[in-house]
């Protein structure tokens, strides 16, 4: 298959899904009341806790075409930002259990141990799968901590790991549907440039293609 054709199909695959209905103010209530069973409280973080409840409700709605074998509209990740201690790590651990969790730092020393790009790696950032030869298609994925992550040099070529990953995880949001949820401690509304600058322009389109972008305001809560 040519690059062309495997582009296509990739739109194809992204944009022919039907859509959901934004969620009336009591669905928000009852996704809310969700977080909340799971220890996530609106005091956590109040801003983002509405947006974060709409986001919920949408999944909530794929899952449920999934399960009925129904045409899924489409997944949708999250790109939480902010400050550290604000409550966007503490909202994967609480409400997305089932995720599969991976710290950049953690998928960088990978890389090094490997040596570089593999299929060990793909498996381990998507949840078991490989392009090469799975039954199964990859997980749902939160991903911690980008830009906190070391710079990788390979002799003497700078290599954003980091990048790969998240091109990788493009991929399979657009040919099996699947979700990402990416934390970061930069406040990229004010310095949008961090993400451009680091991994490229490409990857930032593609960060802005499949996730919602939700910021995190207010000081660090650790230590109170």
């Amino acid at each position: 298959m040519s690059n062309v054709q495997s582009a296509i199909e990739s739109i194809t695959l992204s944009y022919g899904r039907p859509k959901v209905a934004k969620p009336t103010p009591e669905q928000v209530k009852q996704a809310q009341s969700y977080m909340e069973n799971r220890g996530y409280m609106a005091n956590v973080s109040p801003k983002p806790h509405a947006k974060l409840a709409e986001w919920l409700h949408v999944r909530g709605e794929l899952l449920r075409a999934r399960n009925e074998r129904k045409p899924e509209p489409q997944a949708r990740g999250l790109f939480l930002y902010g400050n550290n201690g604000t409550g966007k790590t503490l909202f994967a651990q609480l409400v997305l259990r089932k995720w599969r969790y991976l710290e950049c730092k953690r998928i960088v020393a990978l890389y090094k141990e490997l040596g570089g790009f593999c299929e060990r790696l793909e498996e381990v950032c998507n949840g078991g799968y490989l392009s090469s030869n799975s039954m199964w298609p990859p997980r749902d994925v939160v991903i911690d901590e980008l830009t906190g992550e070391p710079i990788c040099v390979d002799h003497g070529q700078r290599e954003e790991v980091m990048a790969g990953v998240i091109s990788d995880r493009y991929r399979a949001w657009s040919e099996h549907n699947c979700a990402t949820v990416i934390i970061c401690n930069v406040d990229v509304s004010s310095r949008p440039q961090v993400i451009t600058e680091r991994y490229g322009n490409r990857t930032a389109d593609r960060l802005r293609e499949m996730c919602d972008f939700v910021k995190f305001d207010g000081k660090s809560a650790r230590g109170r």
